[in-house]
């Protein structure tokens, strides 16, 4: 009970430092949750908590990198990637369950060794990374962005299908996951339709 308050907390940070990436946290625990049931269901509500969190370490981006609409220099992705890092090092503090810590600490990672933050590839990626991977990517291609609207479940689907860093296994049986992907309709309809409301009392 103690952790789960400890997330909802962060969550609730994250959420006032920036609502899409709350919004986008959401998703990939979702996803997560709905993996992990198939593959770890003993931890499957570590992985819900992990997915609210995992990007936790972009709190300490600067406005115009994590609300900005410009595409960022090489110089600026060494920033980029320390969230991982940073995220680590903060949840480690707190006596997390390890899938927590994991999810975070792999989500950016890539089965052909391409991903970041140490390129690490393969068997040396666990499981939970491999599902952290999947879910934040199906998430961020879903999700509306300040300088994109998000794609299709089929669009996204096909996108990820041609991406070989992600673990083919994985993304196999999230195909199958359609608990997470009605929960993330709901959550797109229930967010274009507070900005079509905002944009409407705005007379945009």
């Amino acid at each position: 009970m103690i952790r789960i308050e400890i997330i909802r907390t962060i969550y609730t940070l994250i959420h006032l430092r920036d609502p899409v990436t709350a919004q986008h946290s959401y998703a990939m625990a979702v996803c997560a949750y709905e993996l992990a049931k198939i593959f770890d269901p003993d931890h499957a509500g570590d992985y819900y908590l992990g997915g609210l969190v995992h990007d936790v370490g972009k709190i300490g981006w600067p406005d115009w990198l994590l609300k900005g609409e410009q595409k960022v220099s090489s110089e600026d992705k060494k920033l980029l990637i320390r969230h991982v890092s940073d995220g680590v090092r903060f949840l480690s503090q707190l006596n997390l369950p390890p899938v927590i810590l994991q999810m975070t600490q792999f989500h950016h990672e890539r089965n052909d060794g391409t991903g970041y933050p140490t390129g690490v590839f393969g068997k040396y990626i666990p499981i939970s990374g491999k599902i952290a991977a999947v879910s934040d990517v199906y998430s961020a291609l879903r999700m509306d962005r300040p300088y994109r609207k998000g794609i299709a479940h089929e669009e996204a689907i096909a996108i990820m299908e041609e991406d070989r860093g992600l673990d083919r296994f994985v993304l196999a049986r999230f195909k199958e996951c359609y608990e997470g992907r009605k929960s993330i309709e709901n959550l797109l309809l229930r967010h274009r339709s507070a900005m079509d409301s905002s944009h409407a009392q705005q007379g945009v």
